[in-house]
């Protein structure tokens, strides 16, 4: 059987180039969104390419529908072996727009969400080649004003990724964020999705810092 790389939050930029990354290196592909028909025509991509990979649906509003979606992933491609977190609630919003609501819901798709998948996905890793790839950004250290829950929502992951890094290290499962701090797109200088997902893989396979900024 395969190892599994499932992604949780899927978009054309970094999460789908990680999953190529992945790919080349044997694993199957589990994609996991909110938008299936979107993800659906991204497996028929990666199937093309003789990749085993599936599509799976989940509310990112809904964290019980993320937990079923990784244990459909685990019936029908196996265990996840590694899962890149890569959920996040993109918007601008200042202190006089957010309210106590607002920033709730969106740490449960940063930052809350995240503690749920990696514990749906823990016990079955496979010490030493277990990984959890958390999708950072620059926003963590920018005390962005105008993007206050979703600075807020970056810095946590840091944190969260250090914690999760003491406790999970004990059990060979790897922990590791890329802090991205520039403007993701395929014409960048340095921050292409395929340079990001690159910077995963050798996140993953060194397996020894927790957070590279890049």
């Amino acid at each position: 059987m395969a190892k599994v790389l499932s992604v949780v939050g899927v978009g054309p930029g970094i999460s789908l180039a990680v999953a190529h990354r992945f790919a080349r290196e044997g694993f199957a592909v589990a994609l996991i969104s909110r938008d299936l028909a979107k993800v659906e025509g991204y497996v028929n991509d990666l199937k093309a390419a003789g990749i085993e990979a599936g599509a799976f649906e989940y509310d990112s509003a809904d964290s019980a529908s993320l937990e079923t979606a990784l244990k459909q992933v685990e019936k029908q491609l196996g265990p996840t072996t590694v899962l890149h977190y890569n959920a996040a609630s993109l918007h601008k919003g200042s202190l006089e727009q957010e309210t106590a609501d607002s920033l709730v819901a969106d740490f449960r798709v940063n930052t809350a969400n995240i503690v749920l998948a990696v514990n749906t996905v823990r016990g079955k890793m496979v010490p030493g080649e277990g990984g959890i790839l958390l999708t950072g950004g620059g926003l963590a250290y920018m005390n962005a004003t105008d993007y206050l829950s979703l600075t807020l929502g970056k810095a946590a992951t840091v944190t969260l990724a250090n914690l999760l890094n003491k406790t999970l290290k004990p059990a060979g499962i790897f922990v590791g964020t890329i802090t991205v701090s520039g403007t993701v797109r395929p014409t960048a200088e340095k921050h292409t999705p395929d340079n990001i997902a690159e910077e995963f893989w050798k996140l993953y396979s060194d397996r020894s810092t927790v957070e590279v900024r890049f």
